[in-house]
């Protein structure tokens, strides 16, 4: 196989007491979390959104219109972000950056929504629980105002057309 294969030479180990709490993968996956459990979900979970929520993506969707944005279009939702990210970098008033996090965010889950047979949900995971979407066939959870916020922390541009085709590709897929 490759040169890190484990299969000739784990095929007659068995696992004993040494093996326990070694943080070795043993042939049946990683070893179960063991320790106290502070009532925060080890996978994300995910619930229906409620009308609050429903109500900020109704009024982020109104928002990105009246700019003139079509969210099925990743090129036209990908320059509305590029043009955000570069207004404070040209000394232009960048606005709230929160705002536009937020609005390019939920235009980013919409599109998945709509191409990408996601749904809106809200997602609860050991870091609390956001706006986000759910693949409809392997409940893939993501959350887009964080995509859209790692990359605008780091000043990415040109990168939203190709990570939400991505993106799409693994709610269809």
């Amino acid at each position: 196989m490759g040169l890190f294969s484990r299969r000739d030479r784990d095929r007659d180990h068995q696992p004993g007491p040494a093996d326990e709490g070694s943080g070795q993968l043993s042939q049946d996956g990683p070893p179960a979390y063991d320790g106290p459990d502070d009532g925060r979900p080890q996978r994300p979970d995910s619930a229906p959104p409620g009308p609050a929520e429903l109500a900020r993506v109704a009024a982020a969707l109104e928002r990105l219109a009246d700019q003139g944005v079509d969210v099925d279009d990743l090129a036209s939702l990908g320059a509305a972000y590029d043009d955000a990210v570069a207004r404070p970098a040209a000394g232009l008033d960048a606005g709230d950056r929160d705002h536009a996090v937020e609005v390019i965010g939920i235009g980013v889950g919409e599109h998945l929504v709509r191409h990408g047979r996601m749904d809106w949900a809200l997602v609860s995971d050991v870091f609390g629980t956001d706006l986000g979407v759910v693949a409809r066939r392997r409940g893939t959870a993501v959350i887009p105002a964080n995509i859209v916020a790692t990359r605008w922390i780091n000043g990415e541009t040109g990168w939203l057309p190709g990570v939400v085709t991505h993106l799409v590709r693994l709610g269809n897929g």
